[in-house]
């Protein structure tokens, strides 16, 4: 079974994959690989099954390159029209094409938890055990959220997940209380 764990990014996927609720659920063990795509150390292939599938939602958003005007600069931003563009992500979409079974937690919490657990971060989830950690970009994902609505994001990563037949649940993941919000349909 490849289970998404999704959110935006600071939603708390990597912290919830580590808790114990999240093995209750999933039932994998506790060394299960973790894919995190666009991680060179982490790759796709017909034989991954059992595992997690790190995804952050607003990834596809981000893809979005914005010029601009006034310094020639290029930038990844994404707009209100860009949240829900799955289709989008090559990332997402070799991993829909596979055929193992999938299912998906969703984490979901508020704008405002988002955006202070983005202002506090400092590092990236490492590519492996023993990869060096590497800097978050703050900057990035704040513009980002400011001009996306977040209710909208979810409301279309649960629209995706329902199109592709995978089955879902949604966990509140404001604190580590981690309280079921919808059970797997």
């Amino acid at each position: 079974m490849i289970w998404i764990i999704s959110g935006p990014s600071s939603a708390g996927k990597s912290t919830f994959i580590e808790h114990a609720l999240c093995r209750e659920i999933t039932h994998l063990p506790s060394d299960a690989a973790v894919i995190i795509p666009g991680r060179e150390a982490n790759v796709l292939s017909r034989e991954t099954n059992d595992c997690f599938f790190h995804y952050n939602i607003l990834r596809p958003a981000s893809f979005v390159r914005r010029r601009d005007k006034g310094t020639g600069e290029s930038g990844m931003v994404g707009t209100r029209s860009d949240v829900g563009r799955f289709v989008d992500d090559p990332k997402w979409l070799e991993l829909v094409a596979m055929e193992a079974p999938k299912k998906a937690i969703v984490l979901v919490t508020d704008r405002a938890t988002i955006v202070q657990r983005v202002k506090e971060r400092v590092i990236r989830e490492k590519q492996s055990a023993h990869a060096q950690e590497r800097p978050y970009n703050p900057a990035r994902w704040l513009e980002l959220l400011d001009k996306i609505d977040v209710d909208e994001l979810y409301q279309a990563w649960c629209a995706e997940l329902q199109r592709h037949d995978i089955p879902q649940v949604l966990i509140d993941s404001t604190d580590q209380n981690y309280r079921a919000l919808k059970h797997i349909s």
